[in-house]
């Protein structure tokens, strides 16, 4: 399918809203548009041929005509990949939901990034392949879509001086969302070393972090730095 207003998207379902009985309003984060938003008529209908194609959480490649009014319609939709069995955990579809909500909190429509989308298909996969944790799943997605906004502060040198972090000699300054050294006014703190050297490996290579369970204190120093970065 092709011709003026139509748009091939490879995208992530994120959201979806009911409209009449049958119809859907769905928003999915894409790899060539960012997020958008868009009219999924008969959806729900067993009959129709886009039926179970665009699930919440389901990677899909979605077809879309533009009408002469503006508003973006589902033509067509394929499966790409459903992650069948991060279904069948709680937590796991925690962390999906969690993922969603990031991006429709802090993302708007029309800010496109292929190599966070990738990084966002990369952790459900591996989430839905059993080989990271949940927590590492949603923090993995967050670190990517937060470096995609351009917030994530450099994880390896003193933004006041430029010298390497080194071990247990840094801190995180939360008003000026960075990492500073010793010398330059940081404290000492183990729980931010550990903090950073996970951010690391979920934003190199997450796979990396199987199911390790991340100390308390690694976790709630991650969940800080995380939470005050979005703010």
């Amino acid at each position: 399918m092709g011709g003026p207003g139509i748009r091939k998207l490879r995208g992530f379902v994120i959201y979806r809203s009911p409209v009449r009985e049958k119809d859907r309003i769905i928003e999915a984060y894409t790899r060539e548009e960012g997020l958008i938003r868009f009219y999924a008529p008969g959806v729900s209908h067993v009959a129709s041929k886009r039926a179970g194609h665009v699930e919440l959480f389901f990677e899909t490649q979605i077809v879309l005509a533009r009408s002469r009014s503006g508003r973006d319609s589902l033509a067509e939709a394929k499966t790409i990949k459903a992650f069948p069995r991060m279904r069948e955990s709680i937590e796991s579809l925690d962390a999906a939901y969690g993922i969603a909500k990031f991006i429709r909190s802090n993302f708007s429509q029309g800010h496109r990034d292929a190599l966070a989308y990738d990084a966002v298909i990369r952790a459900v996969s591996l989430l839905d392949a059993g080989k990271i944790t949940p927590y590492a799943a949603l923090g993995a997605a967050k670190a990517s879509l937060l470096r995609c906004l351009g917030v994530m502060p450099d994880l390896r040198l003193c933004a006041a001086c430029g010298k390497r972090l080194l071990a247990d000699s840094f801190s995180f300054a939360r008003r000026e969302k960075r990492f500073v050294c010793a010398d330059c006014g940081g404290r000492s703190d183990s729980a931010a070393t550990g903090a950073v050297k996970y951010m690391r490996l979920l934003l190199d290579s997450p796979e990396k972090t199987g199911l390790i369970r991340v100390p308390v204190e690694v976790r709630a120093a991650f969940d800080t730095i995380v939470r005050n970065l979005e703010n």
